[in-house]
């Protein structure tokens, strides 16, 4: 999995996709899913640095299979809350 953090104010918001899908676009029913460098390639990282991370970020962006698992494994979501585009699962979690 790849880890990027960005820092918006208070906000600290976390990118992890799966390592096999960076620098994809999925397109779908006029929707697009851009797994981009810029976003998400900072750090490859384990599932237990991930877990980490998931655990201080106050806003999520995650993306692929492994990613989205972990998400679920954790509880911060329900296998109804997640999205697809061209087959390939997102969640974003946004903290208010």
């Amino acid at each position: 999995m790849y880890l990027k953090k960005h820092s918006n104010g208070e906000h600290i918001i976390i990118g992890i996709c799966d390592s096999d899908l960076i620098g994809q676009v999925f397109r779908e029913n006029g929707l697009k899913l851009d797994i981009s460098e810029s976003f998400y390639k900072g750090q490859e990282v384990t599932k237990e640095e991930a877990t980490h991370a998931l655990e201080e970020g106050s806003n999520l962006n995650l993306a692929g299979k492994e990613t989205i698992q972990l998400a679920i494994d954790l509880g911060l979501a329900t296998q109804d809350e997640i999205k697809t585009i061209d087959g390939i699962p997102y969640l974003l979690i946004f903290a208010l």
